[in-house]
Formats: C-alpha cells, structure tokens, sequence
C-alpha cells in the first residue's frame, strides 16, 4: 500500500518490536521480529569482533567500539531519516512497505562483510595482491553465497523470510557504485546510506565522537537535519531543502574536523602506517591464496589477526617487530620526521607531495630504500627494512561528495550543488584537499631520537631524495602498480 493510501502508515511494522537494544550515547534501538533475526543470525553476530577504527584504540583508548554497534546505529538513524521523507510528498507517494524494510534491512547489514583492520588491508591493493573489498563479501552476505554460519540458514534465506523482500535487491542497495542498473526509487533509497549526508556517516561521526572522547562529530542535529530531507528533481537521491542548508554545512564540516583531527591525526596514522607494514610483509612472506586469506579475516578478531600476523615470522622478521610496538605491553609508535600537504607555499614541498602522491607501490619501496641510506648517514647508525615508512592518505577522497539544495516557490523547482550556494561547503572541499590529506614519513622511535636536532638536514635530504626520484619519473609507469586507495610503503 502507498504511503499516502488507507490507513496504515509504511513503518507501521516497525511498531511489533520485539528487542530493544540500547547503543551509546542514550539511544534504544528498537527491533521488529524478522530484524531481530538477522541481528541474532551468526554472519552478523560476527561484528561484535570487528573494531570500528581498527588500531586507533592505541591513540583513543575509548575507541573500542565495533562494527557490530555501529551498524545498529546506522538502522536507527535510516528509521529516523525514513520518518522525515514521510512528510515529503515525492518521497511519500513513492515508497511501500516493501520499499522500505528491503532499505533497513540494507541499512542493518551494510557492513556485514567488514573484517578488521579492512581499510588497511584494502589499502594494499596492487598488481600481484588484492584484499577482498568488504562491500563485496557483504554482499555475498547478504546473497547467502558466503556465510560463517554452521547449521543454519545462510543470511539471505532468513532476510527473504523474516522480512519478505529479495535478497538480491537488499544486496543491490549496499553494492557502493553500482547503482546504473537500478530502478528510481531503488537509487533514492540507496543514497539514505550512501551519499554525502546517509544515516551511515551520521552515525559513525557521532559514535566514533563518543568513543574516541572528541567534540568533532556530535554536531550534527539529527532531528533538524531530518526534518530537511526531501528528494531531488530527478527523483533518485535524498537532497535538503532550503533550509537545511545551514544542517549541510554543519554536516560536511564535522566530517572534516574528524578527518583533520581524529581520523587522520598524525598518531592514528602512525598506528595505522605500522600495522598496514606488518599486513603487507605477512602477505608478501605468506602468500596466502584468496580462500585462505579470506577465512583468516572472516574468522578472526583484531587481536586475533594481529597475533596471527606477529607469530607468522621469526622473532626478527619485519612484521613481529611492527606488530610488537602495536602491543599495549610494549607501545611504540613511528615518529613523523617530514610532513607534506598542498597548503605550503613552498615550491618545493609541493612538487614533492605531487610525485609521492603520483607513484606506484614498486616506485615508493624504491623511494623508501633510498631514504633509509640517507638517514643512515645522517644518523650513524643502520636503518633496516621497515623502519621507515611512507604514508599517503586515500586517493578516492581527492573531492568530497556533494548534496543537492531544492529550492521551491510555487510550482517552481531548482536543484543546486551546495557548494554552489555556500562559501562554507567550498571553503571546506579546497581544505579537505589541500590541508587535511598530509603525505608523512614515519621512522622507528630511536632512529627518531638519534636525528634529534638534525630535523632541518633530514627534511632536507628527504626531499631532495623525493625530487631526484621525481624527476627519473615520479608519475608509475609500471602496469598494476598505481594506487586508487592510499597506503603505507615501508623501506
């Protein structure tokens, strides 16, 4: 039944509640029987191991938190933006029933495929390794053509009967970047968890806020910023009216702040550097095929992979020297002795940022050996393998997502990027790129110790090393050595 026809309202099944769920900060997330079901089946109970932020606990000893938590969030923020785009007639005249427990359902299971440290891994992409992307195995999840469960049905027969909608289509809302073969209102309610402003950011701004003990991400108004959704002309994608335009921007700007003062702090990104270094020399010294490295993530906690990857070398292989000042025990994280972003004026520095930022896998290994020889001579002292590395931030965030303002007077209708109309959402787009996303360089605490007072020679040595290389050919040239994503490269 439409949402606009009869008596009953398109979330009257959200009313037969049969768990109540209470997740920080002061939030019960109520859930109807067959939602219930898919929280209890074993392929999602798996998330209750699963940390949010990976390593970042060593920074932020709060940030515990999992994807199992995160992911109850993340359904009860879409109930709460499905009740704002009820009172909007293009929405409203839109969806059914159906409609919207195939989104919830999507909302709950969106990270279902999540591993640890799965950002780092997926990082490591190349031409002779590639991780399993999580939204892959979630879907594969939600399909049943994956499942970890024993004796039970996989997930994708219990969502066709405890919720009465296809698995395929649920599976269809979560796949990020493959929305051509959807319908309208299938794309319309695939932004509610994956645009610029989805109830999957919101919530996980928020929760990470809470957890890491950081004002950065609680701004967001959930209530005010519901109550300005509204769909877009086309029709496929949730948009803010006019005046949710000021909710936009506070949006925008609280997933800047935690970029720029949580996510990619230069402490986090130290821990982060490290274990994607011990990920990356267990794979090269392994060799694990798919299906073995697969069950290893699927099966296993953080902990549990991070001692995995620490038992698998001797006691000096690069890996178990990493892992080890990963350990709570023996806590000792890479210092920064360079730090490039596109804000310096310097010509220098920003050359340098644009080759690092421009190689391949093979081309920063070299790069990094080099480095090590100079700090070498520098110091006095011998830099092995793996006490240098090269940080790069994401290269699929070079732009930030945008929203659509609806202006409306009469039967009158104009839809505008919200950069287009605020100098705030601009300003914070040129930042993101130019300020947040740093290139650093990171070294072993007491090769750190032993440069002390030498910073301006380092620096100087190191980007004379980035430039020479640079101009030998900074851009990869090496076919399935360039990077979509960012990553750690240790010398």
């Amino acid at each position: 039944m439409s949402g606009n026809r009869g008596m009953r309202g398109p979330l009257d099944f959200l009313q037969q509640v049969q768990h109540t769920i209470r997740i920080p900060e002061s939030s019960s997330v109520e859930l109807p029987r067959g939602f219930a079901l898919l929280v209890d089946h074993p392929d999602f109970q798996r998330l209750r191991q699963v940390r949010q932020l990976g390593p970042i606990q060593l920074v932020y000893p709060g940030a515990v938190h999992t994807r199992f938590e995160h992911s109850l969030g993340v359904f009860w923020a879409s109930v709460a933006y499905l009740k704002g785009l009820l009172h909007c007639p293009a929405f409203r005249d839109r969806v059914e029933e159906e409609d919207l427990a195939a989104l919830l359902g999507a909302a709950l299971l969106h990270d279902v495929g999540h591993y640890p440290s799965a950002h780092s891994l997926e990082a490591l992409h190349s031409g002779a390794f590639e991780a399993p992307l999580h939204e892959d195995l979630s879907v594969d999840l939600i399909q049943g053509k994956l499942t970890t469960a024993v004796n039970q049905e996989p997930l994708g027969v219990v969502i066709e009967e405890a919720l009465g909608v296809d698995r395929g289509r649920v599976a269809s809302l979560v796949a990020k970047g493959f929305t051509d073969g959807l319908s309208t209102t299938d794309r319309l309610l695939a932004s509610i968890i994956n645009s610029a402003i989805d109830a999957d950011k919101l919530d996980y701004l928020r929760r990470d806020s809470i957890h890491m003990g950081v004002p950065y991400g609680r701004m967001p108004d959930l209530d005010r910023l519901s109550a300005s959704l509204t769909v877009n002309p086309s029709g496929d994608r949730i948009a803010l009216t006019e005046k949710g335009r000021v909710s936009g921007e506070i949006f925008l700007f609280c997933r800047h702040l935690m970029f720029s003062e949580a996510y990619w702090h230069h402490t986090v990104r130290s821990a982060s550097a490290m274990f994607e270094a011990a990920l990356e020399d267990y794979i090269r010294r392994e060799k694990p095929s798919p299906e073995a490295l697969l069950h290893l993530l699927i099966n296993h906690s953080d902990d549990q992979l991070m001692a995995t990857v620490a038992r698998s070398g001797g006691e000096d292989s690069l890996s178990t020297r990493l892992v080890s000042g990963l350990s709570p025990r023996s806590r000792r994280l890479y210092k920064r002795v360079l730090t490039l972003d596109r804000s310096r004026l310097q010509r220098q520095h920003l050359e340098a940022y644009d080759v690092i930022y421009g190689m391949g896998r093979k081309e920063l290994r070299r790069l990094a050996d080099r480095m090590r020889g100079r700090l070498a001579a520098l110091s006095g002292m011998e830099v092995a393998e793996g006490c240098l590395l090269i940080d790069t931030p994401p290269r699929d965030k070079d732009r930030m997502d945008s929203v659509e303002v609806v202006y409306e007077q009469g039967g009158w209708q104009e839809a505008l990027p919200l950069e287009e109309v605020s100098q705030v959402a601009r300003g914070i787009a040129t930042d993101f790129v130019k300020v947040v996303k740093k290139i650093r360089v990171f070294v072993e605490p007491s090769l750190r110790e032993a440069l002390d007072g030498k910073l301006v020679e380092v620096q100087r040595a190191l980007l004379e090393e980035i430039l020479v290389g640079g101009q030998v050919g900074g851009r990869s040239t090496e076919g399935g050595e360039s990077d979509a994503s960012g990553s750690s490269t240790g010398g």
